[in-house]
């Protein structure tokens, strides 16, 4: 093969890349009660965060907040899932998943979700010929069943992605060939939140968004 997998990317990387696409970014932050013109700030460090002392070790993989409410922010936890010539990689950081989404939802943030990315590498599977299928189905409705939405806090959304990359070529690149797919499992319930957690919602995004122009 002459590109990279999917399957290779990291976890980071892979959000910054999907986020950057304004095709993707729309098809993933698309869900009812997300406004259209938040902004995202990624990798958010949870280490001063107000309440719990006990949440404040690790981040926030996306923070979506429209600057001027701050009140109405939305945490999401990322997880991945892979899907290679190899076999199945990741279902096991599903737990983990719910562990951290569970966790946001009680530091009280207005909306909270669990993102699962399925990405899934099917270039050797179709050996050069043209083709954009993606895991076999009986693999994928495993994976389905298997990112379930049991120890989930009752008003976390979550939501399963699918990005295959089915041809060599260089993955999730502008015009690349590739398919995705959306699986909404179930819509975050919106809470109120506190307002020293909105105050440190505020000083965080105040510290990446531009100044306005003079």
């Amino acid at each position: 093969m002459d590109h990279c997998s999917i399957a290779k990317i990291k976890e980071g990387e892979l959000v910054g890349l999907l986020l950057l696409d304004q095709s993707r970014r729309w098809d993933i932050l698309r869900l009812y009660g997300i406004p259209d013109d938040v902004l995202d700030f990624q990798q958010v460090n949870l280490k001063d965060v107000p309440g719990d002392s006990r949440a404040r070790d690790g981040d926030i993989d996306i923070l979506l907040c429209d600057p001027s409410r701050p009140d109405a922010a939305i945490a999401i936890e990322v997880k991945r899932v892979n899907v290679d010539a190899k076999g199945l990689h990741g279902l096991m950081r599903h737990k983990k998943g719910v562990k951290q989404a569970n966790r946001l939802a009680r530091i009280g943030f207005s909306q909270v979700y669990l993102f699962e990315f399925v990405v899934v590498d099917s270039r050797e599977k179709h050996n050069g010929q043209i083709s954009y299928a993606g895991a076999p189905t009986d693999l994928r409705h495993m994976i389905h069943r298997e990112l379930s939405l049991r120890d989930l806090t009752a008003r976390v959304g979550h939501v399963i992605f699918e990005f295959v990359q089915p041809m060599d070529y260089a993955p999730l690149n502008a015009g690349a060939p590739g398919t995705h797919g959306v699986f909404p499992k179930r819509l975050a319930e919106e809470v109120t939140q506190s307002g020293a957690l909105t105050d440190w919602v505020a000083q965080k995004v105040a510290r990446h968004v531009p100044s306005p122009a003079i």
